[in-house]
Order: C-alpha cells, then sequence, then structure tokens
C-alpha cells in the first residue's frame, strides 16, 4: 500500500488489516478492497460473483502470487472483507 501512494500507510501484521476500514460481505467485495484473517491478507483483484481472484504472497521464497478461491475460503476461512474505497480516498494519492 506504501509503495501505491497510501504515505501514511506502515507495515502492520496481518491481524492489524481487521477494522482499518468498512467491513463488505464477500458478495460486495471489488478490486482493490482487502481481506484478512489473523494471520493471512490478501488483495482482491476481481470478483466474479463466485469467487474472488487475489494477489498474496505465499512466503519469500515464492513471491506474490494470483490466485483465485471460491467464496467459502472468505466466508468460513475466518476472513474480514475490507472495502477500501474510503480508506484510499482518504489516505493516498
Amino acid at each position: 500500500l506504501k509503495n501505491g501512494g497510501c504515505s501514511s500507510f506502515s507495515p502492520i501484521t496481518a491481524h492489524m488489516f481487521i477494522g482499518i476500514s468498512d467491513i463488505t460481505n464477500v458478495n460486495a467485495a471489488k478490486a482493490g478492497d482487502i481481506a484478512a484473517s489473523k494471520s493471512h491478507v490478501v488483495v482482491i483483484l476481481k470478483n466474479t460473483g463466485s469467487t474472488l481472484l487475489v494477489a498474496e504472497a505465499k512466503g519469500a521464497s515464492s513471491g506474490i502470487q494470483i490466485n483465485e478461491y471460491n467464496y467459502s475460503k472468505f466466508t468460513s476461512g475466518g476472513y474480514s472483507i475490507m472495502n477500501m474505497t474510503n480508506y484510499y480516498s482518504q489516505h493516498c494519492r
């Protein structure tokens, strides 16, 4: 986020993402929103209506990966979906 123009953003742990913005339903997730659990964060790239295409880090040796998951991963996997629209307009250029 900092490299993307959010100058006030500082690195935080995964569970600290929960609550940085309004929580939304997985059905309403859109590109740029963030899904966060206590131990993992993904950036949503696309919502197909039944799956989310996301960018995620899978460890230093794997780098950033693009993966597609069914909604059930996010509805039963302890994730919160952060609607980032207001966050970006208030904290990013």
